[in-house]
């Protein structure tokens, strides 16, 4: 099967768009919600009512388990689109792995991406009842987004989920292997691990009152955007609390309470 880059696999698109941006907040009766997301590539078909959703990812595995029956960016892509272009009543979605793609040479010399049916997953369709179900999903979503405190952000980490077991890249995986900061594997090649996982230094860009105006990783990054009337702040990440090392129990003994064999 060789890669359909123009979306032509349903027909010629009426419309075709790349990198829609959308930001939805809904109000309705008991659903609340705000949703904002990117759209990689959208085919519509106007004579078809049909919008097709193409989302790209860097991934070279491709999704399994509850990534592909569970898929939040899928429910979310898919409402949005319906909520944007409720003409459209066929939405349709798929995520497309470039690193799972091979390339060869035509006949004609010209080299063209195949095997595109083991690197493009089809997302199965949404019902109406489905997406409104979904709507009172992210109302609870909402709700919980409102009252996140520091409590809520340790209370459900992935470390405490244990190893995935449907295949999928999540729960305990998501921390990755490593033990400590640029721990390499035998052959030589770095370990990979959640960017915070360990602890490490950012720079903070503050304007003339001391508002943030941006944080970097790095100082060299900070001093790209740094006005003359502007300050750096340095910061320290104490890391995930999952894997923070685990302070050293302290005992604080009376000296003044003298232990007296005389008082046995």
């Amino acid at each position: 099967m060789v890669y359909d880059f123009f979306g032509k696999q349903l027909g010629k698109p009426s419309t075709t768009i790349s990198e829609k941006e959308f930001e939805i907040e809904i109000e309705e009766d008991d659903i609340r919600y705000k949703v904002k997301g990117f759209i990689d590539r959208l085919f519509m078909y106007k004579n078809k009512g049909i919008a097709l959703i193409r989302d790209f990812k860097t991934n070279k595995k491709v999704y399994e388990g509850h990534e592909v029956t569970d898929n939040l960016q899928d429910y979310i892509y898919t409402l949005a689109v319906r909520k944007l272009y409720p003409e459209f009543k066929n939405v349709k979605m798929e995520f497309v792995f470039l690193k799972a793609m091979n390339s060869s040479k035509s006949e004609s010399g010209k080299w063209q991406i195949v095997g595109a049916d083991k690197s493009v997953l089809n997302m199965r369709e949404k019902t109406k009842d489905e997406l409104e179900g979904f709507e009172y999903q992210l109302t609870d979503y909402q709700s919980y987004a409102e009252n996140f405190d520091e409590s809520t952000s340790t209370s459900n980490l992935a470390s405490d989920q244990g190893m995935p077991r449907d295949g999928s890249f999540s729960g305990r995986l998501l921390c990755g292997f490593a033990k400590r900061p640029n721990e390499l594997k035998k052959d030589g090649s770095p370990k990979w691990y959640c960017a915070y996982k360990f602890g490490f230094k950012y720079y903070s860009v503050l304007n003339k009152d001391g508002e943030l105006k941006r944080s970097f990783f790095t100082e060299e990054e900070a001093l790209k955007i740094k006005k003359e009337e502007d300050s750096i702040k340095v910061n320290h990440y104490e890391g995930c609390p999952a894997h923070r090392p685990k302070p050293t129990p302290s005992f604080d003994f009376d000296q003044s309470d003298d232990f007296d064999l005389d008082k046995f």
